[in-house]
């Protein structure tokens, strides 16, 4: 049975990621967003994008700046809410802060150079943490 679990959830996961299109920012990182994905916001230090998804709409704001312990992304992540999971991930560490009324998941993912706040459904938990943690400075 958890094989079988394993697979759907592989399976799962290599379909969401297949939906996924690398774009290269000015700012210099690059993110794995939603075909159809749109930039929202743009400044020196930031972009933001959107892109709409089956209950919602999927946002990723990456700004310039980051942190050097899971301690200091914690803290980043607390002025959005109340830190309910703080791990060190490949390449950074990944903040999951409360939802908003339960609705809304919020995914932080903090590099030494960037910082990536993502929010969107609840229900798209998973494809949301594959974005966050998709940002890599280039």
């Amino acid at each position: 049975m958890k094989r079988i679990f394993a697979a759907v959830l592989l399976v799962s996961f290599s379909a969401l990621a297949a939906d996924l299109e690398e774009k290269t920012d000015a700012l210099g990182f690059s993110i794995k967003l939603p075909k159809g994905a749109t930039e929202a916001d743009r400044s020196k230090m930031n972009a933001a994008y959107s892109v709409k998804v089956k209950k919602g709409e999927l946002t990723a704001n990456v700004t310039k700046g980051g942190a050097a312990s899971l301690a200091d992304a914690a803290n980043i992540g607390s002025a959005s809410g109340e830190v309910t999971e703080k791990k060190e991930v490949p390449g950074g560490f990944l903040i999951t802060v409360k939802p908003f009324a339960g609705t809304s998941a919020q995914v932080f993912f903090i590099s030494a150079k960037f910082t990536a706040k993502c929010m969107a459904p609840a229900e798209e938990k998973a494809l949301l943490t594959m974005v966050c943690t998709s940002v890599v400075a280039k």
